[in-house]
């Protein structure tokens, strides 16, 4: 009877534990907020302290920002840090090999350039991709691998990947998971929807920049192009921006402007905005043919500085009928101006 008794517990099969060992996404999320916060603080120090100099690199500045989350994520999330940056330390998470094991340092830095790419390149103002070749290249990364990241970190729930994972097999564990329970695998699926859908993202950007109006020579957008080299080529300002606008006011009839928008090299002293913005106006004016089709011409000036975990930017309009600047253009030169 007792041998029965005891060769039905052997058939009986092993329980499994029912914790898993993979940190869970809000886990992730709550670790990554607080990563964040203290770079946004440390953003804002640099910020408060050296904004005068920030302010002569302008958007360059994401690059310094990229110098100081390479070190913070990249050697803190290796076995530098254990794993662990102060986010995941507060939410008792780890990043593991499949072993269990904290990764090393090149690869924790090469897994997380290619999680801080898309956020790196989202909306990155430099005038290397008015390029239409860097143009494309950013947008897929920004679109393409960005949507894949997002895609496996909240649909692949059971390893809980993001596609930075994938690519170097690495997974965000809790502290104290179970030795014994095995990682779980990601489900080729997952695989497919990214690729898929990097490769569908390049698709419909190769075919939205060939539709592109600004990629297209007509007489409109080679006048447009042609101011905008002339005005980027000072090297006062970082980046330029021209665009030919109508405008429909609620109640007044519609309008053409010339919209010139500008970032400016260092801060802009008070007394040097109207100047710059009427050197601006006299450049269309001089050099754009057909300028006359337009109804008015806005000059945006902007200072500030972007270095990706702080940001600042201060903006001044100057919007004139094209009549009227013509005549501040006259008025300048004849008093000797």
């Amino acid at each position: 009877m007792q041998d029965s008794h005891q060769e039905q517990a052997e058939n009986q099969p092993t329980p499994l534990p029912t914790d898993t060992p993979i940190a869970s996404l809000w886990q992730r999320f709550a670790a990554w907020m607080v990563d964040a916060i203290l770079l946004g603080l440390a953003g804002q120090a640099l910020g408060w302290l050296f904004a005068d100099w920030l302010f002569t690199i302008g958007p360059y500045g994401r690059l310094l920002g990229l110098l100081i989350i390479l070190p913070y994520f990249g050697l803190l999330n290796s076995s530098v840090g254990n794993g662990q940056t102060v986010g995941k330390r507060l939410m008792k998470t780890t990043v593991s090999d499949a072993n269990g094991r904290p990764i090393t340092p090149l690869r924790s830095l090469a897994r997380t350039t290619l999680l801080v790419l898309p956020f790196l390149l989202g909306g990155w103002a430099l005038p290397a991709f008015e390029n239409r070749v860097l143009a494309f290249l950013s947008a897929w990364i920004l679109f393409g691998l960005g949507g894949a990241i997002l895609y496996t970190m909240i649909f692949n729930r059971g390893a809980q990947q993001g596609f930075h994972d994938l690519l170097y097999q690495t997974y965000v564990i809790k502290v104290n998971a179970v030795a014994e329970v095995p990682l779980p695998r990601t489900k080729s699926v997952h695989w497919a929807f990214a690729g898929v859908w990097m490769l569908l993202t390049a698709i419909f950007l190769f075919f939205l920049q060939a539709d592109n109006p600004s990629y297209i020579p007509n007489p409109s957008s080679t006048r447009i192009r042609e101011i905008q080299q002339t005005l980027a080529s000072d090297p006062r300002f970082f980046t330029v921006t021209v665009r030919d606008q109508t405008i429909t006011p609620e109640k007044d009839p519609a309008y053409r402007s010339l919209v010139i928008d500008v970032w400016t090299v260092g801060q802009l002293p008070e007394d040097s905005r109207w100047e710059i913005a009427r050197r601006i106006a006299g450049q269309a004016l001089h050099n754009m043919k057909g300028i006359d089709e337009f109804d008015q011409i806005q000059v945006k000036l902007t200072y500030g500085y972007d270095i990706g975990i702080a940001s600042y930017s201060s903006g001044f309009w100057y919007s004139n009928p094209v009549e009227e600047w013509q005549s501040i253009l006259v008025e300048k030169s004849s008093t000797g101006g």
